[in-house]
């Protein structure tokens, strides 16, 4: 860890221009150490580093606006978490480039500032019991603080400053992904959860993965279904079983040596690593042949679909409109701070 402006940590002075280790001591206090492990000062936990003047902190080399804190990782003995402690709109500014590109048309970054803006709102405190809010990653949503910002994302956070969805009064679970292959869907029909404000919408794709191949073999398909649970033996046929609204696989039979499973396909898809569930299989002779089109979950904004509407002249409110079922779009106090 590093700072670019002077920082203290539990009383002690972090210096720009050098790098830091801290280990969690036997007695469960932090060890502030140079890089040849000589210790500098050991400081009570939970710490924080609180940079001077509003300056950047250092984590692995990136810089991130605010703070961070170092806490103990909940059922992880021996093991910190590193929380960084920023507020909302900046913590977007973090989000925006690593979400969506840099060059896209205006209405379509604006539409993913609210998207992402209302995610976090909604789910602030999500991951509470790991001790912070939310992931940098896909699991939420990928943040990767000050390095990555650019000017027009940061421009479509600011110009869309505070603004997030409602259905009936309450912040939904703004989800989004990458691109349809040809339509949303609902998510009752994919995840089984009840968000009645995310149904399936038409939505031509023209985005790089608008229409993908890839062939599984037996071994990556067994391997797929034991992170699962699934023992079918050695596979021999799958086949799709039930689609959703939106044309994706929804339940998969596979065949094997041991008996025949039902598979929820959107948990077969992320054990395997298949770009979606919209896709069709076909045998070949050493295993599977899948033709599929888009890319990510399809539920919610598809961020293609939002630069093509975009790029047609939509603006981001009706954007949203689209994708996200009888929403309402308004400003607010959103938190203060993210983690």
């Amino acid at each position: 860890i590093g700072v670019a402006t002077p920082a203290t940590v539990g009383g002690f002075t972090l210096a720009p221009g050098h790098s830091y280790q801290f280990k969690l001591t036997d007695a469960g206090a932090l060890s502030i150490q140079d890089t040849t492990g000589r210790n500098l000062a050991t400081v009570p936990m939970p710490a924080r580093i609180e940079p001077a003047d509003g300056g950047a902190t250092l984590l692995a080399g990136r810089r991130y606006r605010g703070a961070l804190e170092i806490i103990a990782a909940p059922g992880a003995p021996g093991k910190l978490t590193v929380v960084n402690d920023v507020g909302l709109e900046d913590y977007l500014k973090g989000v925006l480039p690593a979400e969506m590109v840099t060059g896209w048309p205006t209405h379509a970054l604006q539409a993913q500032a609210v998207a992402a803006r209302t995610y976090a709102a909604a789910n602030m405190g999500r991951r509470a019991a790991l001790g912070f809010d939310l992931y940098p990653t896909v699991s939420d949503q990928v943040y990767k603080g000050q390095d990555s910002e650019c000017v027009d994302t940061s421009a479509a956070v600011d110009s869309t400053r505070g603004e997030a969805m409602t259905y009936q009064g309450s912040l939904i679970n703004a989800l989004f992904f990458s691109s349809s292959g040809g339509a949303t869907d609902d998510a009752k029909a994919v995840w089984d959860i009840d968000l009645p404000y995310i149904k399936s919408v038409k939505d031509p794709d023209g985005s790089p993965n608008a229409a993908w191949k890839t062939n599984l073999s037996k071994d990556q398909v067994t391997a797929g279904l034991t992170k699962l649970g699934v023992d079918v033996g050695t596979p021999t046929k799958i086949t799709i079983t039930a689609h959703t609204p939106g044309g994706r696989a929804r339940w998969l039979s596979v065949t094997g040596t041991k008996g025949t499973e039902t598979v929820d396909a959107a948990k077969f898809r992320l054990a395997i690593g298949l770009k979606s569930t919209m896709f069709q299989i076909n045998r070949t002779r050493d295993g599977w042949q899948l033709d599929g089109s888009g890319y990510g979950h399809g539920l919610g904004m598809s961020q293609w679909g939002a630069h093509n509407r975009a790029a047609a002249g939509q603006a981001y409110q009706d954007i949203l409109k689209t994708y996200y079922t009888g929403i309402e779009i308004g400003g607010g106090t959103p938190p203060a701070n993210a983690q």
